[in-house]
């Protein structure tokens, strides 16, 4: 519940910030500043990026799964192994652990 109003949050702010940078920038501009009106058109357009990559996310969650599992396989420790996944994915929720055999217990 939390997160939801922080991301709801967070969206209103950012569209918001995007709209005034570019009133910002087309007042800039008017008074001839074209280089301070270039730099507020460009951090305006950055917000509108992250809003389009956020609805983007929201609308295909699976993207960004897919993306992560491919990092997880990727990343490699010192010895070479890519074992993190398996790290990861062996407890559930809370830190219950789904097997001991990372303690070396067996099954009984």
């Amino acid at each position: 519940m939390g997160f939801g109003q922080f991301f709801t949050g967070q969206v209103v702010a950012d569209t918001m910030s995007s709209g005034l940078l570019m009133v910002g920038a087309a007042g800039r501009y008017g008074i001839g500043d074209k280089v301070g009106a270039d730099k507020l058109f460009r951090q305006a357009k950055v917000y509108r990026q992250i809003q389009a990559q956020k609805m983007k996310n929201f609308a295909d969650p699976f993207t960004t799964h897919d993306a992560y599992m491919k990092m997880m396989q990727e990343i490699k420790d010192e010895t070479g192994k890519s074992d993190i996944q398996g790290l990861l994915f062996e407890t559930v929720a809370g830190g219950v652990e789904r097997s001991a055999k990372r303690f070396w217990y067996g099954p009984k």
